[in-house]
């Protein structure tokens, strides 16, 4: 599964996930800046991507749209961008998780 990180994830995130050999789109390379949640979900399941967002606005979404599978990272941006690397890893570990639900969240374990 490819992710699709969502405007409000940190570049260092991006990085660490790469590095670890995971494929990454963000939302601006993909569709520019300011798309609207709605829009980023329509993109994601049209292109078979999993979202990864620290906005919990996405989790309703998530529920209502059958194909969409998100990844929510429910602590602070700011001290994700800090820990970046094992960030990437329980994104990673996340990953796994979705092969047989929709939305997984990720609490503040860093």
């Amino acid at each position: 599964m490819q992710l699709l990180l969502d405007e409000d994830v940190p570049r260092p995130i991006l990085r660490a996930l790469q590095e670890l050999g995971v494929v990454c789109k963000t939302v601006q390379e993909t569709a520019g800046v300011g798309l609207a949640n709605g829009e980023v979900v329509q993109l994601a399941t049209t292109q078979n991507l999993v979202i990864v967002t620290f906005d919990k606005d996405f989790v309703p979404l998530a529920e209502k749209q059958p194909r969409c599978k998100v990844i929510f990272l429910d602590f602070s941006p700011r001290r994700a961008a800090r820990r970046s690397s094992k960030v990437a890893k329980l994104i990673q570990q996340a990953l796994e998780g979705l092969r047989l639900k929709k939305l997984f969240r990720i609490r503040d374990r860093i």
